[in-house]
């Protein structure tokens, strides 16, 4: 199970270094901020101190208010993060879905092929990623022993960890992520608007992994032997799917109202020299309740999967644990970035992610 270690490893790693990063303001303005969060935090100018008498003090006056060394901690601090601070265009998410799409269409095609060859048709011969997929596992997995069996005959050794055949399942689980991932590629590249906007090259590169490895992880427990099988109860399966499209077509309706509103809101001036957009607050849907809707139909619809492939895969588990992390946290910050930016304009009944919770 050399793949499914490397992608749980990957999802705790991240998410426990995203709680970590949130827990400290620096580093959340540096490596947690992005889009509109990050550009407005970034663009705001400071705003000095204001006396007693209500006029606004000097930088002088406000910096003898400090120690000499606190300051010099700060500044040094301020510093370090500056190094790290590097920072890409938002826009290359877009890449986070081409890159995704071809990892899991080319990893369906390859498993389509693996269930021909088990079941006997003519001609089919296994794939050669599978065949390196088992070379792997069967040289450096720390289980390899238990895929091992020897034929008494001629004691031969072979080496197989996969099931045979496939559960039909797991390539269903992948058949359903792979419109997932076509899907967000579509509107990434033809519906969302321009955006001025950064994320941090950590949260880029964090992104590239993920949609590296996820077509593998929603389906890589059930292909061991050793592994956790999908759902075969079909009511199950019926309930997950349903839920699953219901979120897929629900996430699509929140964009959407976030592209219209971003088409309707840029400044002309600013858009022509790459600066600042407009915000508005939106509405409608599930935007009446909560900030961040299209986070919440994102998280319903990796727990679907997650359902489907059994509701025991370590490995989704992990990677469900790094979604509900990361969009909670991202969620929280723009719940923020809205009650700061519009005030008591903003709806005041509205919750961040989770109604009623957070």
């Amino acid at each position: 199970m050399l793949l499914a270690y490397i992608c749980r490893s990957f999802y705790t790693i991240a998410a426990v270094s995203a709680i970590f990063f949130e827990a400290f303001p620096d580093f959340r303005s540096t490596f947690i901020h992005y889009g509109k969060v990050k550009l407005t935090s970034e663009s705001a100018p400071e705003v000095e101190p204001e006396t007693k008498e209500g006029s606004k003090s000097t930088t002088k006056r406000s910096l003898e208010t400090k120690p000499q060394k606190e300051i010099k901690k700060n500044n040094v601090s301020s510093s370090l993060l500056k190094v790290f601070d590097i920072t890409v265009s938002k826009n290359k998410f877009t890449y986070f879905y081409i890159i995704g799409t071809m990892v899991s269409s080319l990893l369906l095609q390859q498993l389509l092929k693996l269930e021909n060859a088990n079941s006997g048709e003519l001609y089919e011969v296994e794939p050669p990623f599978i065949d390196f997929w088992k070379f792997l596992e069967c040289k450096y997995s720390p289980l390899k022993a238990q895929y091992t069996s020897v034929l008494s005959s001629n004691n031969i050794s072979l080496c197989d960890p996969f099931v045979d055949p496939l559960f039909k399942v797991s390539i269903y689980i992948l058949g359903l992520y792979t419109i997932h991932l076509f899907l967000r590629m579509y509107e990434t590249t033809l519906l969302q608007p321009f955006s001025p906007a950064k994320i941090h090259v950590g949260h880029f590169i964090t992104g590239i992994i993920f949609y590296i490895l996820t077509p593998f992880a929603v389906f890589v427990d059930g292909i061991y032997k050793n592994g956790n099988p999908p759902s075969s109860n079909t009511v199950v399966l019926l309930l997950s799917s349903t839920l699953f499209f219901y979120s897929v077509y629900k996430r699509y309706k929140l964009h959407c109202i976030l592209y219209e509103l971003k088409k309707s809101t840029v400044c002309a001036s600013a858009a022509k020299k790459g600066e600042i957009e407009l915000y508005n607050i939106p509405t409608g849907e599930w935007f009446n309740l909560i900030s961040s809707p299209h986070y919440l139909a994102e998280i319903l619809m990796y727990f679907s999967l997650f359902v489907m492939a059994g509701g025991n895969s370590v490995t989704f588990m992990t990677l469900l644990f790094w979604v509900v992390t990361n969009l909670t946290i991202s969620a929280i910050e723009t719940h923020k970035w809205y009650k700061q930016k519009f005030g008591s304009k903003y709806p005041s009944q509205r919750y961040a992610i989770f109604p009623y919770i957070c």
